[in-house]
């Protein structure tokens, strides 16, 4: 389970809050775990996660309280046919249903209430064209709304809402963290590289290339809420194929560890 460790104070005697933002990226969300490796390894504590679309799927299990290795661990050899099946095109080309299913499986049908740490997943209400915080009631539906890339999943109800990725409106929910109660923001944006290394392979690829084009824009504007801003380099991973598991997350884990003396000074 989790190790918390409450002894970092400001200057006042206060503890200091630090919270994580895990961005959207889908295959690319594997870096978060690297992510997530070097902040247990370095002793850095996480006590609250927000996360957007696969950053949602990573926050929830380690706030559940699995350690990274556990994490790489579950999602080591994941494959689309236990997240998605194809459906006949209604309002998106796959049904994400099975993603829900499979982490129920893995949180034993897990609360919010339930978790090990304060979690939020971001989604959008397509509807009404806002952003919605999840954050009570079941968290498989949750993350799975907030999975929802529109055009591609199809959209999934809660509470009467049509809900899509939270990536359409706010793609890395660092002000999400702030509001939550954080005083130290760490956000991880998986999509820096507007410019791609390799050509998408297929139409679900090109899909995915053309929604991180789309919402670069409001990256930028959630980002101001970050103290520091972990990006990988990933131009070389695409969002659709789950073969560069090792590989994603060793990029994460560079790019942490390259920030880890200015975590260390901005907790300090």
């Amino acid at each position: 389970m989790l190790c918390l460790y409450m002894n970092d104070v400001d200057h006042t005697g206060h503890s200091i809050r630090i919270g994580l933002a895990l961005g959207g990226g889908a295959a690319r969300g594997f870096a978060h775990i690297g992510v997530l490796k070097v902040l247990e390894e370095e002793n850095i504590p996480v006590h609250m996660v927000a996360g957007t679309s696969v950053g949602s799927l990573v926050g929830s299990l380690y706030c559940a309280g699995f350690r990274w290795q556990e994490i790489a661990s579950f999602t080591k050899d994941v494959n689309w046919g236990q997240l998605a099946k194809p459906i006949w095109p209604t309002n998106g080309l796959v049904s994400s249903e099975k993603l829900e299913q499979t982490l129920n499986s893995v949180l034993k049908s897990s609360t919010f209430a339930d978790l090990k740490l304060p979690f939020s997943a971001v989604a959008v209400d397509i509807s009404q064209g806002e952003v919605v915080v999840l954050e009570h009631g079941a968290v498989a539906p949750a993350v799975r709304a907030s999975c929802s890339i529109p055009g591609i999943f199809t959209p999934t109800e809660i509470d009467g809402r049509m809900l899509v990725d939270g990536g359409v409106l706010n793609s890395v929910p660092a002000d999400v963290v702030r509001a939550m109660g954080a005083d130290v923001v760490i956000a991880v944006n998986l999509n820096s590289d507007r410019k791609k290394n390799g050509k998408p392979e297929n139409v679900i690829d090109m899909l995915f290339y053309s929604f991180n084009l789309m919402v670069s824009k409001n990256t930028e504007t959630t980002l101001r809420a970050a103290d520091v801003v972990i990006e990988p380099d990933l131009r070389d991973l695409g969002y659709y194929s789950l073969k560069k598991h090792d590989v994603a997350i060793a990029r994460g884990e560079e790019a942490a560890r390259r920030l880890i003396e200015r975590i260390r000074a901005r907790i300090s």
